[in-house]
Order: structure tokens, then C-alpha cells, then sequence
């Protein structure tokens, strides 16, 4: 079982009833015993709501075992609802995937679930304009981005057994045989004065190292593993195979570059570096266990109170809606909403799509990206209605889940690689059956207008209330870490 890693997390009854945005009171003393019976028979049940009038009509299947997927209709509105029931004590496994492995990404949701071989699939974190995920991304082990901008994230322990949903606290470090450092980003931006940005493959042509600093190739000589028997980060060794201070910009050649400011007050520590000398590079996000993670914003649901902000305008108003939850006894619960289409579904608010993970048993729940971005896959099929009259829209990961055990995630025992010593290190080859889609940085397709007429805002508008709503929470009280100089925050018109 699952157990949701949350101060004071409290237990929630399915047939608890809860206020809406409405102002109606539910009578849904009966719900629970119907759904436990609608769930055992893979059927249908409805749920009574005020007046004497049917609310909610479900029917449930079976996808396979330990997975259930739920289609809703909330008859107020009307508004349809798609909800994956997953229980990690099944063999099934979560996993993250990033859209084509490096920035900029762009996929469909589906192409992504076909090339993992995901039973099921949603849309994950906000994209950004130039292909890459707005938050911490970890995926199999392997740390993609640090994130340009703070914000919350949902992560499942490796052996499925806990899950998180919160600020992460990022930690990553460098260590010698007699020394050790903290990095201060990883694929998300140059280092400001004192800092040491770090810069791998999957940064491609977004996130190159700079110009102007002490930089140190690293070449790996192991596969991603845990630090401890604590679990506590993921661990990497490398060889130190170039230092150099200069303008040049330090091509990355198979390796890691470590970077800082030429002059700053940390360049002494990149620039005392010896070549040939082995060092080691962990990262966490401050829970154990945790190889897979993905990003969203904000939280829906802390220790099973609503704490989804209000009068956020555009953003906070009936959308299409992106979630993942836990519930009370660890199951975890991925739920989309369809919206902005009149006559089919008109979305929900932030509040009203937490009080609808909290109506389906979940504690704890974090928003996701949604917007025209809101798909859903199960074996192949898209159950879900997306807003574009395009279809799927083209975003930069998701949340996958599998039929068995992930294979693209590395064992516990930290293996070493063989290579040549009359040539530089080439990347280690992953030994998952995932595959590229295509060539990296293919744009987003073209959307040509949205359902709903004249009364809905323009796509310039939504992105602009986007953006304003996510430079704003980011610098809320709740979270500590400030947004970067250097992010650059231009969300995707195709996004919004």
C-alpha cells in the first residue's frame, strides 16, 4: 500500500460530503457502498444528488489488474470526468517520461504512452516555450532539469510503496576524494556570481553551457544508483576529463560540464578539479527512494483540506483540468477534466477540481498542466475530449502507467561501465526499449481556434493570465526558492 508522505495527513471517507462551488449540498450518504459495488462488478452506478435529482453516473472497467479507469458525468454544468484508480501493490509501476529526451521535446501524450508501452497516460508539468518542462523533472534515475521556476511536484518512491506531492527541496552536490560542493542547477540556466550550473545531454540546444566561466567535463564511468542504503539521493561517478577558464564555451562531448562565473567566488572550486581523478555527483529532491518525479502547480489538496488558491482570474476559473492524488489507503488517483465545450463539458475551477479529487477519496492532490493540453490515453485509445479541434496538443512529458516494472530504471548496485581507454567516453546507452518519436525540437502544431464563441478569451489573453498566475504563485509564501534571472518564462500560446 501506498502511503501518502504528508505532515498530519487525514483519512477520507468516499461518502463524506463536501461543499462545492455551487452552493448545493450532496446527499451522498450512499455513494461509497454504491461505488465499492459498481468497482466489484466492472459496471455502472449513479449517485443521488440534492432534490432527488442523479449528479453523478458512472461506469467503471477494469484496464488490468490493480488499474481502474472511471468515466463521470457531473450532471451540474455538465462536466465529464476520467479517473485512473491505480494500486501500486499491483504489478503495475508510475514512471515519468520527458517527450523526446532532450530540450526542446514536443509530443502527443499518445505517442509518448506508445513509446514507453504505457497501459495508460496523461499530459504531466506546464511546458515552456522552448520545450521543456516548467518544474524538477527526474526520470529512471536520471535528473533532467532542476526547473526554471519553483513550484510543487509529485514523485513515487522506486519501489511503489510511497508516494510525495509538495515542494521539493533540490539538492545536488559534487564530491572529491577530498572535498565536496553543492551545484546549484542542473539544465536551467547559467550560473549567476558564486554559482555552478551543471549541463548535460538532455539540455540539447536549450541548455549549453556558457561562455566566460571554469567549466570541468565530466565523462561518466557508472549508471545512475543510490548514494546509501538510506536511499537518500542517486549517485553518479565521473571522470574529470578537461578544466579550462576561459571565453570558449565547454563543448559537453559525451559528458557533464560544470560551470561557473570566470572570476566568481566559486570558479576556484571547478578550476582545483584534477583531470583523471574520479569524483561523484548526487542529486535529491528530499524524499528517499525517489527516482521518478514531475512537476505541477499548485496543490489541490493537503491532508485532505482544499488549499487550491481563488481568484486567480482565468486560471481559476472552469477549465479543463490535469490532476494526480493519493487516497487515504494508497491508491493513487490520476484524474482529467474536459472543458470549454459547451453541451459536453465545461471544466472545472481550481476549488471545484479539488472538491472533486476529495469527493473520489483523494488526501492529498497537486494540479498539473491542463488547458487544451488535458489528455488522456488507456491502451492506446484517448478516452478524454481535448479542447483543440486538432486534437491532441503536442506537450513535453507525462505520467505513464506501466503494465510491469519499469525497465528503463537502473538496479540498486552502482555497476560501472567498460570503456576504451584510447578514446573519450561516449554517453552510456540506455538499456530501455523506449525510442525516440522523431527529431527533437518539432514545434507544437498550429491551433485554430476554440470552442465556446466569442465569450472565451483570446489565446493571447489565457497565456498572459497564465504567466501572470505563475510568476505569482511562485513567489507566494509557500514556497521558498525565488524564480530564476535567467528562465525566461514564455509559456507556450499552445499550452494555455
Amino acid at each position: 500500500m501506498v502511503r501518502s508522505d504528508h505532515t498530519d495527513v487525514l483519512p477520507l471517507k468516499l461518502n463524506r460530503p463536501t461543499a462545492d462551488t455551487f452552493g448545493m449540498r450532496r446527499a451522498t450518504r450512499t455513494l461509497g457502498a454504491i461505488t465499492v459495488v459498481a468497482i466489484a462488478l466492472g459496471g455502472s452506478f449513479v449517485a443521488p444528488a440534492a432534490h432527488g435529482t442523479t449528479r453523478y453516473t458512472s461506469t467503471v472497467q477494469t484496464v488490468v489488474p490493480g488499474v481502474t479507469l472511471t468515466r463521470t458525468r457531473d450532471a451540474v454544468g455538465p462536466v465529464q470526468i476520467r479517473s485512473l484508480r491505480v494500486d501500486p501493490a499491483s504489478p503495475v509501476t508510475v514512471d515519468t517520461t520527458l517527450a523526446r529526451g532532450v530540450f526542446p521535446g514536443w509530443a502527443r501524450t499518445s505517442q509518448m504512452a506508445a513509446a514507453n508501452g504505457a497501459v495508460a497516460a496523461v499530459n504531466g508539468d506546464f511546458g515552456v516555450e522552448n520545450g521543456r518542462p516548467l518544474h524538477a523533472f527526474a526520470s529512471d534515475g536520471t535528473l533532467a532539469a532542476t526547473g526554471v521556476e519553483a513550484g510543487d511536484s509529485f514523485a513515487i518512491s522506486q519501489n511503489e510503496q510511497h508516494s510525495y506531492l509538495g515542494p521539493p527541496t533540490e539538492t545536488l552536490s559534487l564530491t572529491t576524494p577530498t572535498t565536496s560542493f553543492p551545484i546549484d542547477h542542473w539544465n536551467s540556466g547559467a550560473p549567476t556570481w558564486g554559482e555552478i550550473s551543471a549541463y548535460s545531454a538532455v539540455g540539447g540546444t536549450v541548455e549549453k553551457p556558457p561562455t566566460d566561466t571554469c567549466s570541468a567535463r565530466l565523462m561518466p564511468v557508472s549508471v545512475p544508483s543510490w548514494s546509501s542504503k538510506t536511499r537518500s539521493s542517486v549517485a553518479r561517478s565521473y571522470t574529470v576529463n578537461q578544466v579550462a577558464c576561459g571565453f570558449p564555451s565547454m563543448p559537453l562531448n559525451g559528458g557533464v560540464v560544470v560551470s561557473s562565473r570566470n572570476g566568481g567566488a566559486a570558479a576556484p572550486r571547478i578550476r582545483n578539479l584534477a583531470v583523471g581523478s574520479t569524483v561523484s555527483v548526487s542529486w535529491s529532491l528530499g524524499w528517499p527512494d525517489v527516482m521518478d518525479s514531475v512537476g505541477g502547480r499548485p496543490m489541490l489538496l493537503q491532508a485532505g483540506q482544499v488549499v487550491a488558491p481563488t481568484g486567480c482570474g482565468y486560471l481559476c476559473e472552469r477549465q479543463p483540468r490535469t490532476g494526480v492524488g493519493v487516497t487515504a489507503d494508497g491508491k493513487l488517483l490520476i484524474v482529467t477534466v474536459d472543458g470549454r465545450q459547451p453541451g459536453w463539458s465545461l471544466g472545472y475551477s481550481l476549488v471545484q477540481f479539488a472538491n472533486e479529487m476529495k469527493r473520489e477519496g483523494a488526501v492529498n492532490a497537486l494540479n498539473m498542466d491542463g488547458g487544451g493540453s488535458t489528455t488522456m490515453i488507456v491502451k492506446g485509445v484517448k478516452v478524454n475530449r481535448p479542447t483543440d479541434p486538432s486534437g491532441e496538443r503536442y506537450v513535453t512529458s507525462a505520467l505513464l502507467v506501466l503494465p510491469g516494472k519499469d525497465p528503463g530504471e537502473p538496479s540498486s548496485p552502482r555497476r560501472t561501465l567498460r570503456i576504451s581507454p584510447r578514446r573519450p567516453a561516449a554517453r552510456p546507452r540506455s538499456t530501455s526499449p523506449r525510442r525516440r518519436l522523431g527529431p527533437p525540437g518539432e514545434p507544437p502544431s498550429a491551433i485554430r481556434g476554440r470552442p465556446g464563441g466569442s465569450s472565451m478569451p483570446s489565446r493571447t489573453d489565457r497565456s498572459a493570465a497564465r504567466r501572470s498566475f505563475l510568476r505569482s504563485w511562485s513567489t507566494s509564501s509557500r514556497v521558498s526558492a525565488t524564480p530564476r534571472a535567467e528562465s525566461r518564462l514564455e509559456l507556450s500560446p499552445a499550452s494555455s
